[in-house]
């Protein structure tokens, strides 16, 4: 029997450099029958056949075009040569979009008490400013500008102060958020490693088990053929079988021999 495992990952007996493709994306398998199957390992953007997605494992026949990804997979000739030293042409990969800049917060309500203090003292100024001009006091007058200057200045400086700490804070959040990101990610890549790694390992014992359960078959209609009873040799298979009870290939062939 031969496993051969595809995927973009170096964990795979033949490496594809497609975006589109899982890390460990399916499986080809031969038994030692000569019978090629393909198992589809979970992977995110599925395995086609014919044009049809698969759902985990289907057997192959001459002809079969099995494409994932953007790559058409010629699946026969990896059954001829050792693994890695397939020459596969992949379609180029897609450019993403460039990721949107960071979005800045509403601003506080403080910079809008900042302005209507500032438009309320100017206005009380102005007021004053004029009662001063009607009474001819040009002395109290100058005095009353220069404070208004002063407290402009002090207006600018507190609101130049605020807008930097507010900025800073903004950077700040958007770091933190990054860093959440990139830890999610990285999780998960971790948890989709250890199930594709798990599927790989169910999808090897399986193989092995159909080439078992093939060994007894052929024993079974042997016996049967020359005359004796295969109870035994069925027994078997049906151990095999209750491991596997949605596959058809194995209650099929039972049934055929209790005929």
């Amino acid at each position: 029997m031969k496993v051969i495992t595809i995927g973009r990952s170096n964990e795979s007996n033949i490496v594809i450099n497609d975006v589109k493709i899982s890390r460990i994306h399916l499986q080809i398998v031969q038994n030692d029958n000569g019978n090629c199957s393909v198992v589809d390992l979970n992977s995110a953007n599925g395995t086609f056949v014919n044009g049809q997605r698969i759902r985990g494992e289907i057997y192959l026949k001459t002809g079969d075009t099995v494409i994932i990804g953007d790559t058409v997979l010629p699946w026969q000739s990896y059954l001829n040569q050792p693994y890695g030293t397939a020459n596969i042409d992949v379609m180029p990969k897609p450019e993403f979009e460039p990721k949107p800049e960071f979005e800045p917060k509403p601003k506080s309500k403080r910079i809008f008490w900042y302005i209507s203090a500032a438009a309320l003292l100017i206005l009380s100024l102005a007021i004053i400013v004029l009662l001063l001009i009607l009474n001819n006091a040009n002395s109290e007058l100058e005095e009353v500008q220069k404070e208004l200057t002063t407290l402009e200045k002090t207006r600018k400086s507190d609101s130049t102060a605020y807008e930097k700490e507010l900025k800073i804070k903004q950077i700040e959040a958007s770091d933190e958020e990054q860093a959440r990101k990139n830890a999610e990610r990285d999780a998960a890549e971790k948890q989709k490693a250890k199930e594709d790694e798990q599927k790989a390992k169910e999808a090897a014992q399986k193989a092995t088990d159909k080439t078992e359960f093939d060994k007894l078959k052929n024993d079974a209609y042997s016996v049967k053929d020359n005359g004796g009873d295969p109870k035994s040799k069925i027994d078997e298979m049906e151990k095999i079988a209750k491991k596997y009870p949605d596959d058809q290939y194995f209650k099929e062939a039972i049934k055929d021999l209790k005929k």
